[in-house]
């Protein structure tokens, strides 16, 4: 299975990446994934969200392992799955 990993890359220990993910963390979902068969493409998010569809729309995943957010406001944990539905991939998280 083609698998999109899409995240938020830890830079910083500032409050605003306190719940990103870290290189470690990234690494070890990736090899986890790969050792069951699936082929992992990691999408860091940040930056345009029209940047995260063209490289998602390109991999053309069968299903994309969220675990990104967005980075401002009320419901920035809804960003990305609500991106998903609207380029029509199916998602986890």
């Amino acid at each position: 299975m083609r698998l999109a990993l899409t995240h938020n890359l830890k830079l910083t220990d500032s409050e605003e990446e306190a719940e990103f993910d870290t290189r470690e963390t990234i690494d070890a979902l990736t090899a986890g994934l790969e050792r069951l068969g699936h082929r992992v493409e990691r999408l860091e998010v940040s930056g345009p969200a029209s940047r995260t569809a063209a490289r998602l729309e390109a991999f053309a995943p069968d299903l994309v392992f969220n675990t990104a957010e967005g980075r401002r406001g009320r419901f920035r944990e809804a960003f990305y799955p609500a991106l998903f539905d609207e380029l029509g991939f199916p998602y986890t998280g």
